[in-house]
């Protein structure tokens, strides 16, 4: 099986993406072949070492300078970087893939992704370990607009044949220009405007949100999603 994976980063990141990608290929089957794409503005040439040097016969690793793709609605917002919002670029910058699995940065991986990125997505946009229902009605009520389904976005499946058809780019962009200053989780937020009637959920052992680590007991399978401030590190 051929598994595309997306990270995004910067090179204070760097050191993190490397544990997530080290995560992932430990639990990796021989028999596929994994293409680790990382979407960046600009790394070092050590942050680029470090992260080319996880290929070999079957991992391939692409480095993919984003910054003439930046649209002025990706605005740096308390702790969300430029960074959180390539992934909505992905259908556009890699146009050779038509499902993608995207992970976050501060993550474990503890089995193979490939059983993840196998799900049939149908003609859904987005697979994602969804909220309670009480999470998308909030967010209809405080926006005014109806939100089918809410999700932590820091892994996702990606049906990019269907995102060029519907234009999710363009829609996410012009969700985060229409509701600035009214969305809570920027980017999240806007796929979940955009795509949420496409939203199929997925299994929640692969996005464990538990930070610190230790909070849902020990895990042994999926992905563990540190996804608070309260890093590790």
């Amino acid at each position: 099986m051929r598994v595309p994976v997306l990270f995004a980063t910067n090179d204070k990141y760097v050191p993190y993406c490397r544990v997530a990608i080290a995560s992932m290929l430990e639990h990796a089957a021989p028999e596929n072949e994994y293409i680790v794409y990382i979407f960046h503005k600009g790394l070092s040439q050590d942050s680029t070492e470090a992260l080319t040097a996880f290929a070999r016969e079957n991992v391939r690793v692409e480095l993919r300078e984003v910054g003439n793709y930046l649209h002025s609605a990706m605005r740096e917002v308390k702790w969300y970087t430029q960074e959180t919002y390539y992934r909505l670029m992905a259908a556009d910058i890699l146009p050779e893939e038509d499902k993608l699995l995207y992970l976050d940065c501060d993550i474990v991986v503890l089995e193979d992704v490939a059983r993840l990125y196998a799900v049939d997505m149908g003609d859904a946009l987005l697979a994602a370990v969804l909220d309670a229902p009480e999470s998308p009605a909030r967010m209809s009520a405080a926006l005014g607009i109806p939100v089918a389904a809410t999700f932590n976005a820091g892994v996702l499946l990606c049906n990019l044949a269907e995102w060029r058809k519907f234009d999710v780019y363009r829609r996410c962009m012009e969700a985060l220009e229409h509701f600035q200053g009214r969305l809570r989780y920027q980017d999240q937020d806007a796929l979940s405007i955009v795509c949420g009637e496409r939203t199929i959920g997925l299994d929640p052992r692969w996005n464990n949100t538990s930070c610190p680590p230790n909070r849902v007991g020990v895990l042994r399978r999926g992905i563990c999603h540190m996804y608070s401030e309260l890093k590790p590190w």
